[in-house]
């Protein structure tokens, strides 16, 4: 019976062991597959670890200062060279201000911003930003966007490079080259002051001998007059030209700016050189320094000289171009129009190899100690600080255009003007005036100016004198009018000292230049005008009239 029942019952066997070993064969499968997903997985993560340490690394360790923000505004993560370069200490602390809090200039932020929406990245936009405790920073800022899954903006990502000190030294390299520019000129304006001497002198003499002839008295004068006023303006030029400032953006008029340009150096230039203008007279303004962009264009009109030895022409004109029409020569275009500044002569051109070059500082084709090879190199830096681009066209023998393009403004923007306008009446008055001088010549015209006008005029040459005289007559004197380089006691000093004398006291100050470090310093110390030598009887009068009428 035994046997029978065992052969009935090995079917069953056989099968279920069967499907155990098939049970535990998927078992085992699932278990090597799951094993694998999870090595898998954890050997992804271990890499994506990886990569994360290995960028944020990267990201701490950069020597620019990185930034994410959010499009609202809200900073996210800086790098460790963001907290130097702001001056934070720690990321929570930087992390507690807005986006705008950084900056100077929040018009720059938003065209940045921009610029961004349209285009998607900003690369090496100058903007001026601030250090927690202050400091402005000249900054290159690049920024690009970070899009979501949906293509939606989720962050923005800036990399800021500090250029505070480079640009010091571009403005040092700039005022070097200047004063190169005006050694070029200085033989050409020592001929033109040489003649302007020869007609006050001899005008002078006539004057002398021919005192009782009004007519010719009259016409004497007016010479004379003339012969001073160009001078001046001379004088005025060259200061204006060599000064030493901060770069003070205004709204330029830019055919203004090459007709002055060309009356100056007409007068300095080799009578074979001629000057030739074009000016469109409908071009609008461009926002800039003027004195930058002076000395742009003398650095232009100079090179031109040297290259017209034997004399010839040299043209400006003018023109509005649109982004559109010079974009595929320039990639960085970002306004609508520009204005165009063509500058050409008829000198000796140059070769390929040389065009190639003569932006580079310091070369040059001039002998030895007659250039520095600055002049060109400024001229880019200029263009580039106006966010403009230049190129040239030049063959040997067939002269040279320089062409210089300025992105348009339709803001207005305008700069302080010290002077006053002047009246059709000369105004009088019978205060009494403190005038320290301490040119002998000046002091007794001044004094007599103002006493034609019934002012009672005290007088001192020096700055102890004028504290002395102004502790004497306090009570009387209703103004001073003090020059600023005076022997034994400054200008300033003496002022201050007598201001500690009374607070209440009124101050003209007169200098035949007045630098604007200087200009604000007087200003903030509250000196209630500035006039610059050599003046008018109009404008010191009317000057002295509304500081006296002022509170």
């Amino acid at each position: 019976m035994q046997g029978p029942q065992i052969d009935f019952l090995w079917p069953v066997v056989v099968g279920t062991s069967a499907f155990f070993i098939l049970v535990v064969t998927l078992i085992t499968v699932i278990i090597i597959n799951q094993r694998k997903f999870i090595s898998s997985q954890k050997a992804q993560m271990e890499a994506l670890q990886k990569r994360e340490e290995k960028y944020r690394t990267l990201f701490e360790e950069l020597n620019d200062a990185v930034v994410v923000s959010t499009p609202s505004d809200q900073f996210l993560d800086v790098n460790s060279a963001g907290l130097d370069l702001f001056g934070y200490s720690t990321k929570e602390e930087f992390c507690n201000n807005n986006v705008l809090d950084l900056y100077i200039n929040i018009d720059q932020y938003k065209e940045i911003k921009n610029v961004l929406k349209h285009k998607g990245e900003v690369k090496d936009f100058e903007v001026t930003m601030k250090r927690k405790d202050g400091q402005i920073l000249d900054i290159l800022a690049t920024a690009s966007l970070v899009y979501g899954e949906s293509g939606n903006t989720i962050t923005y990502q800036k990399v800021f490079r500090d250029v505070t000190e480079k640009k010091k030294l571009e403005e040092q390299l700039r005022q070097a080259q200047k004063m190169e520019s005006v050694g070029t000129l200085a033989s050409g304006v020592a001929h033109d002051f040489n003649n302007l001497l020869a007609i006050i002198i001899g005008y002078t003499s006539f004057l002398q001998r021919n005192s009782d002839d009004a007519e010719k008295r009259s016409k004497y004068v007016s010479e004379i007059a003339k012969a001073a006023e160009r001078g001046a303006a001379l004088v005025k030029h060259l200061l204006t030209f060599a000064r030493k400032t901060e770069p003070t953006l205004s709204s330029l008029n830019v055919n203004m700016m090459i007709e002055d340009l060309c009356k100056f150096v007409r007068e300095t230039f080799p009578k074979t050189i001629t000057f030739s203008l074009n000016l469109d007279a409908n071009i609008p303004l461009i926002a800039g320094d003027s004195s930058q962009f002076h000395q742009a264009l003398l650095n232009l009109v100079v090179n031109a000289r040297d290259a017209m030895e034997q004399g010839g022409n040299i043209s400006f004109s003018t023109k509005l171009v649109s982004g559109i029409e010079i974009q595929d020569r320039f990639p960085g275009i970002r306004s609508e129009k520009y204005v165009c500044i063509l500058v050409s002569d008829t000198g000796s051109g140059m070769d390929e190899k040389t065009r190639s070059r003569i932006f580079e500082p310091f070369f040059t084709t001039k002998e030895v100690r007659k250039g520095t090879g600055l002049g060109l190199s400024v001229v880019y830096d200029v263009i580039k600080n106006h966010s403009g681009f230049i190129e040239v066209g030049s063959e040997e023998g067939k002269g040279t255009t320089f062409s210089m393009y300025f992105p348009t403004t339709t803001k207005v923007i305008l700069v302080e003007n010290i002077g006053v306008e002047q009246p059709k009446e000369i105004p009088h008055g019978s205060e009494t005036i403190l005038v320290v001088e301490d040119e002998e010549a000046l002091l007794t015209m001044a004094t007599e100016q103002l006493e034609e006008k019934g002012y009672n005029v005290i007088t001192a040459k020096d700055g102890m004198e004028a504290v002395e005289k102004y502790k004497e007559n306090y009570r009387e004197i209703a103004v001073v009018l003090s020059d600023l380089g005076l022997p034994k006691m400054g200008g300033l000093e003496a002022y201050h000292m007598m201001r500690s004398i009374n607070p209440k006291m009124k101050i003209v100050f007169a200098s035949g230049f007045i630098s604007p470090e200087v200009k604000n310093e007087l200003l903030i110390s509250g000196a209630r005008a500035l006039v610059q030598k050599p003046y008018r009887i109009e404008e010191l009068s009317t000057t002295m009239r509304k500081v006296m009428d002022s509170n």
